[in-house]
């Protein structure tokens, strides 16, 4: 494909397809410019790093060891849809009074299992404070008879309304839901994928986040009902210093640095 069309530039976004492009634009000297999520490089773009001409970070701290190419912090695009949310059309569509206090919680796409878990064991206790708003992943949704905790197994159109609704999140500490929180201004706590299961990726972005005032974070190995409750509650009560680290976040105009730095290569390429 890259010889049949000759591209003037390659962006990559990672992934395990995304390295025998990569090489193959580097032997036909195509530019390629990459881009890494999370704090520390997966293993396609750590791969693709000698045949990659810049990489975009979504964390300004993240330099990859031996690049010898440009680093550019750029942040990651969020869709518009995110920002567009309107906190009373949240409300509304989730018959939630404006005077109640909204708690999200959300273990991704697919849903957290532990996160689950825990958060209906703890239902009694949080839904005396707060009206909780669970997504709890396809094929996971159980009965609880409560009306103060909306559960769903996914939310497509109407994610942005009801984030902005959120006066409290409860999320995995992903590098795109962790930067979109931070951008969007969401007081959150993290409860980052364990090394268990995963290259400890998560952990990095929440001990970032946490490191700069933008995050509390429970580890999932401490997570049952009374952890959950307890770092909710001391989160809630902490909330306005959240917010003033929140507020200091200096968004970047991600669409046009990548906009701008792919234009450069491909005019640096044609001279």
């Amino acid at each position: 494909v890259i010889a049949r069309f000759r591209p003037d530039v390659v962006f990559s976004k990672g992934g395990f397809v995304s390295f025998p492009v990569v090489f193959a634009a580097w032997l036909w000297r195509i530019p390629v410019v990459a881009h890494e999520s999370d704090l520390s490089p997966g293993l396609a773009n750590r791969l693709s790093l000698p045949f990659i001409r810049t990489l975009c970070v979504n964390f300004p701290v993240t330099q990859p060891g031996r690049f010898k190419g440009k680093v550019l912090y750029t942040g990651t695009p969020v869709r518009e849809a995110l920002l567009a949310g309107d906190a009373h059309e949240g409300r509304r569509l989730l018959g939630i009074a404006a005077q109640t206090p909204v708690l999200l919680v959300t273990g991704g796409s697919l849903g957290a299992d532990v996160i689950n878990e825990s958060l209906r064991h703890a239902l009694p206790e949080l839904c005396r404070s707060w009206h909780v708003v669970h997504i709890c992943g396809p094929g996971k949704r159980v009965e609880v008879d409560n009306d103060r905790y909306s559960q769903f197994e996914y939310v497509r159109e109407e994610w942005g309304h009801i984030l902005a609704a959120a006066d409290l999140v409860v999320s995995r500490a992903g590098a795109n839901t962790l930067y979109e929180l931070v951008l969007l201004g969401k007081v959150n706590l993290l409860i980052p994928l364990s090394k268990r299961v995963s290259r400890g990726d998560q952990i990095e972005n929440a001990d970032y986040a946490r490191d700069h005032g933008y995050s509390a974070v429970l580890e999932e190995e401490a997570l049952n009902p009374q952890s959950l409750v307890a770092a909710i509650d001391t989160l809630r009560d902490a909330s306005a210093e959240y917010r003033r680290a929140l507020d200091e976040f200096a968004v970047p105009d991600s669409v046009a640095l990548l906009s701008e730095e792919i234009q450069r290569q491909v005019t640096a390429a044609a001279n």
